[in-house]
């Protein structure tokens, strides 16, 4: 049995194998940590160029989609508000887009994700709110749609195209008769303060009074709305416009969620639509909220909007409430108040196809005295 040398007696083998050894290993281990530290080199130079913030664009929608993606140099317009996951973009063709971060997909949105590290910006997606300034031109170009320091890759971006694909008949409508009261129990079940169904200062007595004056305008979808119920019918909407606080108000939220359902039956009816000029609620509101309502008008509206007028189509009832309890949760009384909108439209229609009389029950449930 070979014994270690002792002080001063030189270096035995197995001391000299394991000298040998150790600086192999010393060396693949110096070598890994320059390898590794070239890689992080260039993995933080593909997620964060120098000076800027990329994204990359998911989805556009088809209202933007073929300017965006074809137009090769040129400015597309100005940033006029700007939030944690989302900012809004003024058009130089008088057109809203929605710049978020958002999964929801719409005809108006742009969704992005960041394809930078999550460390590399203190442990956290911050948002748009800092590195993108109120007023700063957005340009496109090369593929790319730049805002300021922030790029926006749109190589590999889908458009979205709108899934309002259900022609909902009297049939279907019926469906919904019966459920009136639970449909209702929900709404006021995810009421927030501040909303036409739960109001304060700013917006109480809005919902009642345009409950009373849709109950009042009745006048049968068989004569598919007269001229007279049609105007009256937009001055009691026109009523509600600006009305209430937030960035959107609670009166445009659900103009907006009216217009949407309310328009999309009777066309499927084969009824006179709702005749609500822009040039008449534009200066009611603000700049941005006009344009929602206008979108809405015409049906641009987000997926989760469009899959709540789809079960309409459907007589699905479980995925209608299904619809309000996802849609309530946006914004502070945003979600809520377009729900809202949207249900006293389905039973508008429902109470002058049938000759029932929900919206007068859903009045006297709200107001009991």
């Amino acid at each position: 049995m070979e014994t270690q040398p002792e002080t001063g007696q030189g270096i035995g083998r197995n001391t000299l194998k394991n000298l040998v050894r150790n600086k192999k290993y010393n060396t693949h281990m110096h070598q890994n940590r320059v390898s590794n530290r070239n890689q992080n080199q260039n993995q933080h130079f593909s997620h964060k160029e120098i000076g800027k913030y990329v994204f990359n664009c998911q989805w556009v929608g088809n209202l933007h989609a073929r300017r965006i993606l074809s137009e090769r140099y040129g400015l597309y317009g100005d940033v006029i508000s700007v939030f944690d996951t989302t900012l809004n973009v003024k058009t130089n063709n008088d057109d809203l887009l929605v710049v978020t971060i958002s999964k929801v997909r719409s005809p108006i949105n742009m969704n992005v994700l960041p394809i930078f590290k999550e460390k590399e910006r203190g442990g956290g997606i911050q948002g748009f709110r800092g590195i993108i300034d109120f007023g700063t031109e957005v340009k496109i170009q090369k593929n790319e749609m730049s805002i300021g320091n922030v790029i926006f890759r749109l190589g590999k971006c889908r458009v979205f195209q709108s899934a309002l694909d259900r022609l909902p008949s009297a049939n279907h409508l019926s469906e919904f008769m019966s459920k009136s009261d639970e449909i209702f129990k929900i709404l006021k079940t995810y009421s927030r303060k501040g909303c036409l169904l739960s109001p304060d200062l700013t917006t109480k007595g809005l919902l009642s009074k345009f409950l009373k004056n849709v109950h009042s305008y009745r006048c049968g979808y068989s004569n598919a709305f007269t001229a007279t119920a049609n105007t009256m019918m937009s001055q009691a909407l026109l009523d509600l416009c600006g009305k209430g606080p937030g960035y959107t108000p609670s009166g445009d939220d659900f103009v907006a969620g009216y217009l949407g359902v309310f328009n999309w039956i009777s066309r499927s009816l084969n009824f006179n639509t709702m005749n609500f000029p822009s040039e008449k609620f534009a200066p009611l509101t603000s700049w941005m909220s006009s344009k929602l309502i206008d979108y809405s008008k015409r049906n641009l509206c987000d997926e989760e909007i469009q899959a709540m007028i789809n079960s309409i189509a459907a007589g699905d009832l479980n995925q209608y409430i299904s619809s309000i309890v996802k849609i309530s949760r946006r914004g502070h009384t945003s979600g809520i108040d377009i729900a809202t909108g949207m249900t006293v439209a389905l039973y508008t229609v429902i109470d002058d196809t049938f000759e029932t009389n929900i919206i007068g029950r859903f009045f006297s449930s709200l107001y009991p005295d």
